[in-house]
């Protein structure tokens, strides 16, 4: 029951938390006139250069998760610590869904929103604050607002590139749900670190 709770207080965060990046952006974006899914339409094109976008993402997470030297292995831990015992307790359907969730809403914001609005007709003045922001919205520790703003340039190029915001939300949202998934299976997989109840449910398996 207790890991329920916690499963579906999570998950009602991340919701409120994800979807308000939404209003706020279109919020914001009718204040300043830069409407922020003014370049989300649906293109085939579009979705496979976000498939393609995940390739060298996770790549580059699995290689940081393999030899976590210096303060990389800081930010595993970090993460592990964090995040680890919720998304042991998720299925890979509420995984994938919180996933969706953050890639729509921080793309929507960051880029659809921030990138124009911040580069005052220039996108490369755009992408460099708004990756900077991106980075700091991902607070963790100092490499990893790094690492966030250099997703962020990535993605901003996505969309500058394709000039569709489908591409990002897609490389984001895919990337994100392969990561948890895999943080949960490494936190599952260190029984000395789990509670009984968890290794009991095995809830995540669902």
């Amino acid at each position: 029951m207790e890991q329920d709770s916690d499963r579906n207080s999570f998950l009602a965060m991340a919701a409120l938390f994800e979807g308000g990046l939404v209003v706020v952006a279109l919020a914001l974006g009718w204040v300043f006139g830069v409407p922020p899914l003014e370049s989300l339409v649906w293109d085939p094109w579009a979705v496979l250069w976000g498939l393609a976008g995940v390739v060298p993402l996770y790549a580059g997470f699995i290689i940081f998760d393999r030899y976590p030297v210096g303060p990389l292995r800081t930010i595993k831990e970090t993460l592990n610590d964090l995040l680890g015992p919720i998304f042991a307790r998720c299925s890979k359907a509420d995984l994938a869904v919180v996933a969706i969730l953050a890639g729509v809403g921080e793309e929507v914001l960051f880029r659809g929103l921030l990138l124009p609005l911040t580069g005052g007709g220039s996108f490369v003045i755009g992408l460099l604050i708004s990756s900077l922001l991106f980075g700091l919205a991902h607070a963790v520790t100092t490499t990893y607002v790094i690492l966030a703003a250099l997703a962020g340039l990535f993605f901003g190029l996505q969309w500058h590139y394709t000039g569709n915001l489908l591409a990002p939300i897609i490389s984001h949202a895919v990337y994100d749900y392969l990561a948890f998934v895999k943080i949960a299976r490494d936190f599952r997989a260190s029984p000395l670190e789990l509670p009984p109840q968890i290794l009991d449910g095995d809830s995540y398996e669902d």
